[in-house]
Formats: structure tokens, C-alpha cells, sequence
């Protein structure tokens, strides 16, 4: 009888079961390990509005370069996120992957050499 095969095919099992419940805890909402999404730029540094400088040049602007503040608001949201969106699944794939790798090679490396280390010797 083969005890490590056995033994990894139980591990194998055991992962599947662990990536699934990383995945349906963390997209149901329940579990959000990830840290909350701050931007510096959301911080009040001054209360007085920015004038307009008045050495701005007469030339006509270009209306493909022209962007409305709403316009601006709009990509910027889109961008974090997205930016929110990497980080979300980077962690989900990095707690659903790294957890059971290192415990795999604890089990069948790591436990076996110190195993082994106690063995008698054949002399």
C-alpha cells in the first residue's frame, strides 16, 4: 500500500474543496481579505478654489484634447476600477494557490526529510 500516494490524492482533494470555498466566500461578498481601497487624491488640501491662470493663451483649443469634467470623473472611475478589480482577483488567486502549495510541500518534503532524519542507520 502506497500511504503518499493516498495521502496526496486526499491532499488533492482537500485543495479543490479549499479553492472553492476561497472563491464562493469571496465572491459572495462575505469575505473581503483584500485592503480597502483608498485614494490620496480624495484629500481636502485646500479650501479655496483654483483660479484659472490668466496667462493662458488665446489660441482655440482643439476639441479632440478638450475634456468635460464629467467626462474626466467617468474615465477615472473606470480606472479604479479596474485597478480595484486586479487587486481583488490577486488576491483570490493568491489565497486559493500559495496556502495549499506551501502546506503541500510541509506535508510531502518537509515532513518526510525530518522523518527520516530519525531513522536508524544501516551501517
Amino acid at each position: 500500500m502506497n500511504y503518499r500516494r493516498g495521502l496526496q490524492r486526499l491532499y488533492v482533494l482537500m485543495v479543490l474543496c479549499w479553492i472553492a470555498f476561497v472563491l464562493l466566500a469571496t465572491q459572495s461578498g462575505r469575505w473581503k481579505p483584500w485592503p480597502a481601497a483608498y485614494n490620496s487624491e480624495w484629500d481636502i488640501e485646500s479650501m479655496t478654489p483654483i483660479a484659472s491662470s490668466s496667462a493662458v493663451s488665446e489660441k482655440p483649443t482643439d476639441p479632440k484634447w478638450t475634456v468635460t469634467p464629467e467626462q474626466y470623473l467617468r474615465r477615472y472611475a473606470r480606472q479604479q476600477n479596474q485597478r480595484s478589480y486586479i487587486v481583488r482577483w490577486s488576491w483570490v488567486a493568491g489565497l486559493s494557490i500559495i496556502p495549499p502549495l506551501l502546506t503541500y510541500f510541509l506535508l510531502f518534503y518537509i515532513t518526510p526529510w525530518i522523518y527520516r532524519g530519525f531513522a536508524p542507520t544501516h551501517t
